[in-house]
């Protein structure tokens, strides 16, 4: 079968192996995320985050929050939702749940750690307004009086748990259509650097489990099924030093490997008969850089060697043989591929606990090479048992990779959505192509196929094992003509506990491929 017809010179023959007896892994419904919650006519999402810098310094009783390095220290009400009375206590937050919902994803706030919180809108924070001043009000775990649902904004505190009570109140539980998980803040280990004015001294490591024992204990007595997230690492160094804490190389480095398992172990021992982290959460910013020197995921370039480096950069979540041009490969390569590494340091010091990557992105979103790097960190984080993932989008228009969600979150325009069940697959040329594969519910296997070649027609020749009939299939993508996922072909399949299928996919395209029994 040919999904298309025009003219190109001989198709690159790849073969596909997919043997749906093996693997049966599940796949986590929160992993086709992202931090926002984004209008259904663009983009099919099962979860969103409310994260980022602003949280640090998020002031549920008034909304305010503070920028930070990001834009000139402000104290402002840049987090007031559009259209909605920003004096209402927490309105931020009940407004981004309330949209979450209706979009039936998976509802994940951040509760701010760092120690202080925005308590004006006047703008800029002078160096001498650093916090303790009058500029910020304290942030306390417990009242340790009554709660609240009407918070005193004179006193210059905030308190975690009428926080957390209030949203109880006013969204429900966890298990009754309320907030899924509450994140320990935001990138912890540069916050001298993103809020100076919030907390100028480097944080260390025993600060950090401190405050985030202290914090997740109060999630967990107001709300026992709710998630826990943490510690919200923006990259490799914070993976590994924690940014080169304080006391990394002198205390906690000489008994652990990296940071990771430092934050891990002293999780789990605080833990005292009640699990007080669920999902160990970093972030992923490729680092990539093109022969240009761009870091492409900050880079809307399309020149070729670009666009070659961003398509290759997500092999370093996995691979152990790619080589990227980046300080990290140079600098932390103990620590890659990153998704293995991590997994490991999980199973050794808390296992059961889950992965979450719940900011990324590969650059370039509203072109062809974003939307396939897209789809493409989507099958790995499907592999790599990854349990929650939300897109932090740089860009306005991020159509392309939407459409890399869309292939498995909505790839027929009705709702249609990828396997639950991670089956075997391979390809036997990871430079220029990707394949991951799935089983559903009502037996369908489903085959996600990408191709990375800038220049050249794939021949993808599939050699499917199972003991499953397959009688039909139909196929849905994009490509680089236009975001949007089309119908591009449909047929009979034949065979018998071998199928083998062939098909051609255009250069710089991505199609979704289902196999029904009719």
């Amino acid at each position: 079968m040919n999904f298309d017809n025009r003219r190109f010179a001989a198709p690159v023959l790849v073969n596909i192996s997919v043997d749906t007896e093996n693997g049966g892994k599940p796949i986590s419904p929160y992993i086709y995320g992202i931090n926002s919650t984004p209008s259904k006519l663009f983009v099919i999402t099962t979860a969103s985050r409310l994260g980022g810098n602003r949280t640090t310094g998020y002031n549920w009783e008034n909304n305010l929050s503070n920028a930070g390095e990001d834009w000139r220290h402000y104290n402002d009400e840049y987090m007031f939702p559009k259209g909605k009375d920003g004096s209402i206590p927490a309105i931020a937050v009940t407004d981004f749940v309330e949209n979450a919902k209706k979009n039936n994803a998976y509802a994940l706030i951040t509760l701010p750690m760092a120690g202080y919180v925005a308590n004006d809108n006047l703008r800029t924070v002078r160096p001498e307004e650093t916090a303790p001043s009058e500029r910020f009000a304290k942030i306390i775990d417990r009242k340790n009086t009554p709660l609240s649902l009407n918070p005193d904004l004179k006193d210059g505190v905030v308190y975690s748990d009428e926080f957390i009570n209030y949203l109880i109140k006013k969204c429900g539980t966890s298990h009754n259509g309320g907030i899924d998980g509450y994140s320990l803040d935001n990138e912890p280990s540069i916050w001298p650097g993103t809020h100076p004015r919030i907390h100028p001294d480097k944080t260390t490591i025993a600060e950090i489990l401190e405050k985030s024992v202290s914090l997740a204990s109060v999630v967990k007595d107001l709300d026992p099924n709710a998630e826990v997230f943490g510690p919200a690492l923006y990259g490799l160094n914070a993976y590994a030093s924690f940014q080169d804490a304080p006391d990394w190389k002198d205390g906690y480095a000489k008994e652990y490997r990296w940071f990771i398992d430092a934050y891990l172990d002293g999780m789990r021992k605080a833990e005292k008969g009640r699990r007080l982290l669920d999902a160990l959460d970093i972030h992923y910013y490729t680092e990539a850089r093109s022969p240009l020197d761009h870091r492409v995921c900050e880079d809307n370039d399309t020149d070729e060697q670009c666009i070659y480096t961003r398509l290759q950069s997500t092999r370093t979540l996995w691979d152990s043989t790619y080589r990227e041009n980046s300080w990290v490969q140079r600098n932390l390569s103990g620590f890659l591929p990153v998704l293995p590494a991590v997994n490991a340091s999980i199973e050794k010091y808390y296992p059961g606990t889950k992965l979450s990557v719940s900011e990324y992105n590969f650059g370039n979103e509203n072109h062809i090479s974003g939307g396939i790097a897209q789809a493409d960190a989507l099958g790995i984080f499907a592999g790599h048992g990854v349990y929650f993932a939300a897109l932090w989008s740089m860009n306005n228009r991020p159509m392309y990779a939407y459409a890399g969600i869309n292939l498995y979150t909505n790839y027929d325009g009705k709702g249609g959505t990828f396997g639950n069940t991670l089956v075997e697959s391979s390809t036997d040329n990871i430079e220029y192509s990707s394949v991951y594969a799935s089983t559903d519910d009502s037996g369908a296997l489903h085959i996600v196929l990408l191709n990375k070649s800038q220049r050249d027609t794939l021949r993808f020749s599939i050699a499917v094992r199972s003991p499953s009939t397959y009688k039909k299939f139909a196929c849905y993508g994009f490509n680089a003509d236009s975001p949007v996922i089309k119908a591009v072909g449909s047929g009979a399949v034949e065979g018998n506990e071998v199928y083998t299928l062939r098909c051609d996919l255009p250069r710089m395209s991505a199609y979704h491929l289902v196999l029904t029994a009719e």
